[in-house]
Order: structure tokens, then sequence, then C-alpha cells
């Protein structure tokens, strides 16, 4: 990756790993580790866009607070994108369960995250 300079996504998971009560505290934790690794892999931090992983091993709580607290992650300085299309929690607060259901809530959620710095 290092030698053909391609974009890198670095995505925060919680998975098989002991996360941090705070959530925007554990992106911190996780994504500087990441980044330290792709930086030392000869990765441009330049090519590198974040992800803080919405749905993927976070709970209902967790994915609000962090819609809550994006922008906090605008500390970084690096591109940061927000993929909640159709996501399990968007359902959750909207009674949607069928996946097909939740357009509408992507489409609010994507326009609060925007609003708050997603790229």
């Amino acid at each position: 990756v290092a030698a053909t300079r391609a974009g890198v996504c670095i995505m925060h998971t919680g998975r098989d790993r002991q996360k941090l009560a705070d959530v925007i505290a554990d992106q911190f934790e996780f994504l500087n580790h990441s980044l330290e690794i792709a930086e030392d892999a000869g990765v441009a931090r330049d090519a590198v866009v974040l992800d803080p992983g919405f749905g993927f091993a976070k709970d209902e709580r967790e994915n609000v607070e962090l819609m809550a607290r994006f922008s906090e992650l605008a500390a970084f300085g690096l591109p940061v994108l927000a993929g909640t299309s159709r996501k399990r929690f968007i359902g959750s607060l909207t009674g949607r369960d069928a996946a097909d259901e939740r357009d509408i809530g992507t489409a609010a959620t994507t326009a609060i995250l925007r609003l708050a710095g997603a790229s």
C-alpha cells in the first residue's frame, strides 16, 4: 500500500478487545494506535481516511453518543467518513426493523453527521 500510495481507510471496531466506557476516548485510542501502525508501515498520513465504524461492535447508546460527539474527531486533521446506511441502530431509534425501511433515518443521520464534519 505504501509503495503504491493507495488510499487507506482505517475503521474503528470494538471487536476482540476491551473498549473504554467513553466512546470518543475509545475512538482516539484505537485510531491513534492504528495510525501509528500505518505510519510505521510507510503509509502517508495524507492517504488516510478515518471511519468511526458506526454499527460495528457498538450498541445503540454508543452509536448515538458517537453521532452527538462526531465533531470531536476533527482533532485528527483527517477526513472522517460516516457510514450509517440502514444501520440497526437507526431501526432501533425509529422502530423500523426492516433495513429497507431505514432510508429516511439514513438520510437524517447523513445530514446530521455532514454538518458535524463528515467528509
